[in-house]
């Protein structure tokens, strides 16, 4: 029986206008009439990065282990250039010194200006100052995606990242407004995951205490230490959003 769908790597392509020409051919090696594409490739890459680097204002409901919720939280925020690579960015003021890596890139499709929130789930940073949480002392901290049923508007569930996955890494991507001022993860970044069978949506970006810098299941702290997740004030329609100041 014939596949319904086919899918073929065409590799990394250099920026440009391209066309692709599909021909099928059956067992007697008579062709099929072409089927032909046309698409672009946009470079990812960001010239101007540093217009996008400084102090941002966080803007989404926060939930902080034995505080209240902040349904209309707000948080400042530094964003600073990695030095690993042209596009990659630091994001501090999230939780004590710890910063939460990311990526600034367009899309090569749309070339629209995209901001990448990097998820680690499998190494831990080290705090200054431990954390006690249920009478253990936790050093390490780590930041990995609130997931929900539904997406943002559905009941926020805390499910840290499985460490087992070959899927514990993982960007959450954001969009920048044309002026470039502010990146939004709202109703049009609906990203999943699997998590033991069940998709979820990606709605939060999680601090999750550990024990240990090399991070299993076992090491993380039994309640959510800070959560920011993109619904504030339950408007499902303003997401999480970082303004630039």
């Amino acid at each position: 029986m014939m596949k319904d769908s086919y899918s073929v790597s065409l590799g990394t392509l250099s920026e440009g206008d391209y066309t692709a020409k599909l021909v099928a051919y059956d067992s007697w090696d008579a062709a099929s009439e072409p089927l032909t594409v046309d698409f672009s490739v946009k470079s990812e890459e960001v010239d101007n990065l540093s217009d996008y680097l400084g102090t941002y204002s966080l803007n989404c409901k926060i939930f902080e282990d034995g505080k209240e919720t902040i349904q209309n939280g707000t948080a400042e925020v530094t964003f600073s250039a990695s030095g690993k690579a042209p596009n990659n960015v630091l994001i501090s003021g999230l939780y004590q010194n710890a910063v939460l890596p990311a990526r600034i890139a367009r899309d090569s499709q749309s070339g629209k200006l995209r901001l990448g929130i990097w998820f680690d789930g499998t190494t831990g940073q080290k705090l200054n100052s431990a954390v006690t949480q249920s009478g253990k002392s936790y050093e390490y901290i780590s930041f990995l995606p609130g997931l929900g049923t539904q997406f943002i508007s559905g009941p926020y569930q805390f499910i840290p990242f499985p460490i087992t996955s070959s899927e514990n890494n993982v960007l959450w991507w954001g969009d920048f407004s044309d002026d470039g001022s502010t990146v939004s993860f709202n109703n049009g970044n609906k990203q999943t995951l699997v998590y033991n069978g069940t998709t979820y949506y990606i709605i939060a970006v999680s601090c999750v205490l550990s024990s240990t810098e090399t991070l299993a299941e076992s090491s993380f702290a039994p309640n959510w230490n800070m959560v920011y997740q993109a619904n504030p004030g339950n408007d499902v329609a303003k997401g999480m959003t970082f303004t630039k100041k």
